[in-house]
């Protein structure tokens, strides 16, 4: 994953807020996952709670949850924080 991020283009998220939105990692993770021919859920609401993407790849489910923090907050993993308070 962190070698797709890096090579999406220094100018594609330049000058804009763009990197700022969950959204922009969500969509990057989700063409990412769809070359995989994973099955993906975006934005999958359960009972329990809102995942951003759940996807099915083979035997395996993943459930992602993004956060975009500053360098400051980056010590508590607030994702993971909030993918075991709703399991």
């Amino acid at each position: 994953v962190r070698r797709l991020f890096a090579s999406i283009p220094w100018r594609n998220f330049t000058n804009n807020n763009l990197a700022n939105f969950e959204g922009y990692y969500a969509s990057v993770l989700y063409a990412f996952l769809s070359s995989l021919n994973a099955r993906i859920i975006p934005e999958d609401i359960t009972n329990y709670g809102q995942a951003d993407i759940t996807a099915i790849l083979g035997d395996h489910i993943y459930v992602i949850e993004i956060k975009v923090v500053d360098g400051d907050n980056v010590k508590e993993n607030l994702a993971l924080k909030q993918i075991r308070e709703c399991n």
